[in-house]
C-alpha cells in the first residue's frame, strides 16, 4: 500500500450513516467505508508486523468486514469527464451488464453513442452516461493490408 493516505474525518455537516439500515447507504458512504477499512487494515498490519509479525488474524477480520459491506461502487461515465483520447473505443458495461464499445458523447444531450459488443449484428445505441461503467479495456482499429 504505497499510496497510503488517511481519509478525512466526516465534517459536522456530513450526515452520519444510519447503522441500523446499512442497505440505505449512499454510494459515497460505501466508498468511504471501503477506504476506511483499507486504512484500518494498513494500520493494524503495520502494528502487527512491529509486534509479532503475524497478520493472519487481521486478514480474517478484514475479510469478515468486507463480506458485510456492499461491493464498492465503480464510477460511471456520469462521474467522469468525456475525453476522446481515453474513451473513444473504450469498453463499458451498461446497467444490464451488456458490454458496449463507446464511440462519442453527444454535445447536445450528453448521451454516449456506443456499439453493443458480442452481438451477431452491430447495434448502435445511445446510452445515458450514468448507465455506463468503464471496464478499463480499450480497442484500436487496424487497417488490413491485402
Amino acid at each position: 500500500m504505497a499510496d497510503f493516505k488517511v481519509p478525512p474525518a466526516p465534517s459536522r455537516k456530513t450526515p452520519r450513516m444510519n447503522l441500523a439500515t446499512p442497505n440505505h447507504a449512499t454510494p459515497q458512504e460505501i466508498i468511504d467505508a471501503h477506504e476506511a477499512l483499507d486504512c484500518l487494515t494498513y494500520l493494524a498490519e503495520s502494528f502487527a508486523l512491529s509486534v509479532s509479525g503475524d497478520r493472519d488474524d487481521i486478514k480474517k477480520l478484514q475479510q469478515t468486514t468486507l463480506a458485510a459491506l456492499p461491493t464498492k461502487p465503480q464510477p460511471t461515465m456520469a462521474d467522469i469527464e468525456w475525453n476522446d483520447d481515453e474513451h473513444y473505443l473504450a469498453e463499458a458495461e451498461d446497467e444490464s451488464c451488456s458490454s458496449v464499445i463507446m464511440l462519442q458523447q453527444s454535445k447536445e444531450t450528453g448521451n454516449i453513442q456506443a456499439i453493443l459488443k458480442g452481438t451477431i449484428k452491430s447495434y448502435l445505441i445511445y446510452q445515458r452516461p450514468e448507465h455506463l461503467t468503464p471496464t478499463g479495456k480499450r480497442y484500436t482499429l487496424t487497417e488490413i493490408q491485402e
